[in-house]
């Protein structure tokens, strides 16, 4: 079942990326996301995931488009904290919250796949938004 789980995760954060990194998903996209897991960020109660709470807390501060690899990185060490803290308690808020961290790196490690790739531009859909009549 785990390795099930795993596969699946890794399908969903991999077609994330590339749809990130094409310009599919916007940083307003992603800004969303991110307020969305800072309101639900789940309480420490154990040994993995206590220390980086507040770190993840930084990091959620700040804005899609300043994240850097190593925050890209630090991302993916604390959803895998969380996943080891829900497999230690079986607390479905962290398991709840797992996949939607590990969404939110996808999309910033695909933006910033974005930006490096057009020069350090946000993605066109962006541009498109704002000059595009409502209708």
């Amino acid at each position: 079942m785990r390795s099930l789980a795993s596969g699946f995760y890794n399908y969903q954060e991999t077609l994330i990326d590339f749809l990130a990194a094409k310009g599919v998903i916007t940083v307003p996209e992603a800004a969303l996301l991110r307020g969305s897991l800072k309101s639900l960020v789940p309480v420490s109660k154990s040994k993995y995931y206590t220390e980086k709470v507040k770190r993840l807390i930084e990091l959620l501060e700040k804005d899609v488009e300043e994240y850097t690899w190593e925050d890209v990185a630090e991302l993916e060490k604390i959803a895998n904290a969380i996943y080891k803290e829900y497999e230690e308690t079986g607390r479905e808020d962290l398991i709840e919250y797992y996949p939607k961290l590990r969404m939110f790196t996808a999309i910033v490690r695909g933006e910033k796949k974005w930006r490096r790739s057009r020069g350090g531009f946000s993605s066109p859909s962006v541009v498109l938004r704002v000059f595009t009549p409502q209708s």
